[in-house]
């Protein structure tokens, strides 16, 4: 648990420990115990990089690193992060703004997030249903 402790990552500790990875992790499923002290020893290691990252990223704002300090301050203060400006809305796959290749995303992309369960594949049937329907519309391709 030590070696955890000063560096949180399985397969150095086992390297270090002579451990195989596959008994380190059989132990962890049959023994709650070392499962819990496994958990509390990585998380005390990733307390101690967290605090070795800061101590550094501190010494470079000290020496008047320009990417050191825009880092500290966008990812402190809102005031310095720069704005994100989206524009949320439906997708009209018909829309006479979208090229083919933005359309064959679009179906890939409805696709892709189909898990294969019931309600998936009825959103992704409505989906493709409506794609076509506004395609055959207006280019007349999809069938």
């Amino acid at each position: 648990m030590e070696h955890l402790q000063k560096m949180p990552i399985i397969q150095l500790v086992c390297e270090k420990t002579g451990i195989a990875r596959a008994t380190f992790y059989r132990w962890m499923d049959q023994s709650p115990d070392f499962k819990k002290a496994v958990e509390e020893a990585s998380q005390e290691g990733h307390r101690r990089i967290g605090d070795l990252a800061e101590s550094k990223l501190i010494h470079l704002i000290n020496d008047n690193n320009l990417g050191a300090i825009i880092f500290y301050l966008r990812s402190q203060n809102k005031k310095y992060r720069p704005a994100i400006v989206a524009q949320v809305g439906p997708v009209d796959p018909a829309d006479d703004e979208m090229t083919e290749k933005e359309k064959e995303h679009w179906r890939k992309f409805i696709k892709a997030n189909a898990h294969g369960c019931k309600a998936c594949n009825e959103i992704w049937d409505k989906a493709h249903k409506e794609l076509n329907k506004g395609l055959n519309k207006e280019y007349g391709v999809i069938k």
